[in-house]
């Protein structure tokens, strides 16, 4: 067989999915796995860690490991995950083909191959678009549930509800933030009277970069409005790193 010695180009990518005691090795120790992932690293290997249970980003940063993912452990969550984690490695091989393709030639910028193949496994989860999860269970700690309101705060249904059982939304309260959500009044009008908003909520995801927003289908539940209607107000927020929208938005702003 051919190793990887034997072949100067190749490199490897590394997922591991676990739900806690990930390292249960009497060979190795944590230390001993990290220094050796380091190296492999350095050569331009992607490692990925996945969990559930628990905290994630801390658990693979014993492993000097950079690219996290976290999921929840059920049928649903369990689904997402595996939706992400495709889409996420088929980008990863394309940017690294990208980078095969011109072995041969010089950046323009002075990268080295091994350069960009490092870049490429630095963004393994990092898609071309900021989408929201379809089902959100729970939010770490920087994360912000935005939902669909009414300017009276009435959080009786819909995303509404699970913002005020699940993240902080403030009964009486329609706009804005509460807990760890953000409300944008859809029930007052017709479109436009949404537009305000949304811009008023752009800027205020722009003033709070360590914060990272989850827009949800708002509009597009109980107030009735459609994702070709209601996509278009979010056209600003494409170029805004902290704000992720719903996959159907996604699709009506890049047509």
């Amino acid at each position: 067989k051919a190793t990887c010695a034997s072949k100067p180009n190749a490199i490897g990518s590394v997922t591991i999915i676990t739900d806690g005691m990930e390292n249960a090795s009497r060979q190795y120790t944590t230390e001993q796995v990290a220094k050796m992932i380091e190296q492999l690293k350095e050569m331009g290997w992607s490692f990925n860690f996945i969990g559930a249970n628990i905290d994630v980003e801390a658990t693979a940063a014993h492993y000097n490991i950079d690219n996290t993912l976290e999921f929840h452990q059920d049928e649903q969550g369990t689904a997402d995950m595996w939706a992400n984690e495709r889409k996420s490695r088929m980008h990863y091989y394309e940017r690294v083909e990208a980078v095969n393709q011109c072995v041969a030639c010089a950046s323009d910028d002075g990268m080295s191959r091994l350069e960009r193949l490092r870049e490429a496994a630095g963004n393994y989860f990092r898609s071309e678009e900021r989408m929201t999860p379809a089902h959100i269970h729970r939010l770490a700690d920087n994360e912000i549930f935005v939902f669909g309101s009414n300017l009276e705060g009435m959080h009786g249904g819909g995303a509404a509800r699970t913002a005020l059982k699940k993240f902080g939304a403030v009964m009486g309260q329609g706009v804005g933030l509460q807990g760890q959500s953000y409300g944008i009044p859809t029930m007052q009008g017709g479109v436009e009277t949404i537009r305000p908003y949304v811009d008023d909520f752009v800027k205020f995801a722009q003033e709070h970069p360590d914060l990272k927003f989850l827009v949800t289908r708002i509009g597009c539940g109980i107030a009735r409005f459609t994702d070709a209607e209601i996509a278009p107000l979010f056209a600003a927020a494409l170029t805004v790193e902290n704000i992720y929208l719903p996959q159907s938005f996604l699709d009506v702003l890049r047509a």
